[in-house]
């Protein structure tokens, strides 16, 4: 005859818990999602560890082709529209902050400063900007546009830390004599 064990007996009495404890919260709506609220330390540490890795795991195989150079001005020029449309919003430029009105949370990191930027390789900032991250706010411009101009403005995002207010002012003013010319 199979008897239960006290040990059983007790793994069973903890998972019963955790189940009643997830339906709670899932199915209760006690765990607040709001914007204007933290998360706590726990939650907080597992959905970002969560993002990180996942973005390290689908990022593993992209390459930055042979044909663009991330570091060239000229090439991220091209995509300034592209940058200044979508993104300054929430995450700003040089002599540009973001939005008053964008409250979201996680906060979007500050692309001018060169830490926030330099933690992420270029094929995640790739994957990143390409398929976006859900529940953040952040979209996912591959349904949009194609790989060059998510290269593009990945260059954009690498070169942002290096870029004057007055050199991102520049690449303004020379977007909108291009889009006059049209």
């Amino acid at each position: 005859m199979n008897r239960l064990t006290p040990a059983k007996g007790i793994i069973l009495a903890l998972v019963v818990v955790a189940i009643i404890i997830f339906a709670t919260i899932v199915w209760g709506g006690i765990y607040n999602v709001s914007a204007l609220k933290k998360h706590s330390k726990p939650v907080e540490w597992v959905l970002r560890t969560t993002m990180e890795n996942s973005v390290k795991n689908h990022a593993e195989y992209i390459e930055v082709p042979d044909s663009l150079d991330l570091t060239d001005p000229k090439f991220a020029r091209q995509f300034f529209a592209h940058y200044d449309g979508a993104c300054v919003t929430c995450h700003g430029a040089p002599g540009k902050k973001s939005d008053p009105w964008m409250v979201i949370y996680p906060e979007a990191l500050n692309l001018t400063d060169k830490k926030a930027v330099e933690r992420w390789s270029d094929a995640e900032l790739f994957w990143i900007i390409k398929n976006g991250i859900a529940e953040t706010g952040m979209p996912a411009l591959g349904a949009t546009h194609p790989d060059e101009a998510i290269w593009g403005i990945t260059a954009m995002v690498k070169q942002l830390p290096d870029m004057s207010a007055e050199e991102y002012k520049a690449m303004e003013e020379w977007f909108k004599k291009e889009e006059n010319k049209k």
